[in-house]
């Protein structure tokens, strides 16, 4: 515990006094097991009370004198200290009336400060520009090799020859990470995705495609455009043969193709956050990165919808609102009109040394 702390608890104050009863209060927490970070806490916020007080005895203070001190620390303080501060104020009050030290408890009426359910500092979403990066990336890789192009009817084709181990690799991590951030799977979904069930799925051309896949708790259904169709069928062309049964696959040297496993999954993609010197994001970073961009195109209920959430309510805690959103909102919200227009006339003057 530290000295001064230490120093105020063994300290002989009068017993009605503020910092009397606020003794009281700290030893009678420190016996109930209470640690002793909270204990310093608890002094700094309530110390300073007493300070403003004096060694009066604490019937002197009132609702009105209390609302004024805690409006003060407002202009002071940060949101996030004021937060405790009035927490550890309204607790030691109720205390007070409790113990019947004061005969009413004056804190009651300050009201808690309100916590930002809706905002992180850090969303967990990976960021779309990151997505992209991953995802051209690879694309440009396999298509500057000839090895994936588009013919003149704009249908997307493989090369028959040419392919290395890497670029089989590529091909088959750009279709994971398209289908995950197209769907919003989860990397244990598309791990026991079938390759029956994809082909089902493609085997008439559409503008949207559904697939029934196995999720967390149940089987899920989720919808892909033609990115992720054309995808699929040139990876069926390309990929090892081996583990036909599951549409992703891994292996390794001198090894046959099985079924690649969840952290399989986001391992690739941290592999290639590193390679592009990319912050690291995992399978799952898709998945709140489906639900950011499906809330802002079609509203939260349809979100719901797309992910197959059992209820909005799940989908709603994903959409955590984050701060390029609302710097986006508040920009676009905020004075687009420039009040001042440049001067043709005026020179401008600089200080003279």
């Amino acid at each position: 515990m530290q000295k001064k702390v230490k120093t105020f608890l063994e300290h002989p104050y009068p017993k009605e006094s503020y910092f009397g009863i606020l003794q009281k209060f700290l030893k009678k927490r420190l016996a109930k097991g209470i640690s002793e970070y909270t204990i310093c806490r608890l002094y700094y916020n309530l110390y300073p009370i007493g300070e403003k007080l004096g060694d009066n005895p604490i019937t002197d203070l009132n609702r009105k004198w209390l609302k004024e001190y805690v409006k003060l620390r407002w202009l002071t303080y940060s949101p996030d200290t004021m937060r405790t501060c009035i927490g550890d104020i309204r607790q030691f009050f109720k205390w007070c009336k409790k113990k019947g030290y004061h005969p009413k408890n004056i804190a009651k009426s300050i009201k808690p400060t309100r916590t930002r359910k809706n905002r992180k500092k850090r969303s967990k979403a990976a960021p779309e520009a990151h997505i992209h990066k991953i995802m051209s990336h690879l694309a440009n890789k396999l298509q500057q090799n000839n090895l994936i192009y588009r013919d003149i009817f704009h249908n997307l084709q493989a090369s028959p020859s040419g392919w290395t181990d890497k670029a089989i690799r590529d091909l088959r991590d750009l279709f994971i990470i398209t289908f995950l951030y197209e769907t919003g799977a989860r990397a244990g979904e598309i791990s026991n995705l079938g390759a029956k069930a994809m082909n089902e799925a493609t085997k008439t051309p559409a503008a949207a495609y559904t697939i029934t896949v196995i999720g967390k708790t149940n089987d899920r259904d989720y919808s892909f455009t033609n990115r992720t169709a054309e995808l699929w069928k040139i990876w069926e062309q390309i990929r090892p043969a081996g583990a036909n049964e599951y549409a992703v696959i891994g292996w390794a040297a001198n090894h046959q193709p099985g079924q690649i496993l969840a952290n399989g999954i986001s391992a690739i993609l941290v592999r290639h956050c590193k390679n592009l010197g990319i912050p690291i994001f995992r399978a799952h970073a898709l998945r709140h990165a489906k639900v950011k961009r499906s809330r802002r195109a079609v509203g939260l209920e349809m979100a719901s919808l797309l992910i197959d959430h059992s209820s909005i309510n799940t989908t709603r805690g994903y959409a955590n609102i984050d701060e390029e959103e609302l710097t986006e909102a508040t920009i676009k919200t905020g004075l687009q009109l420039d009040l001042w227009e440049p001067s043709t006339t005026q020179q401008t003057h600089f200080p003279k040394r």
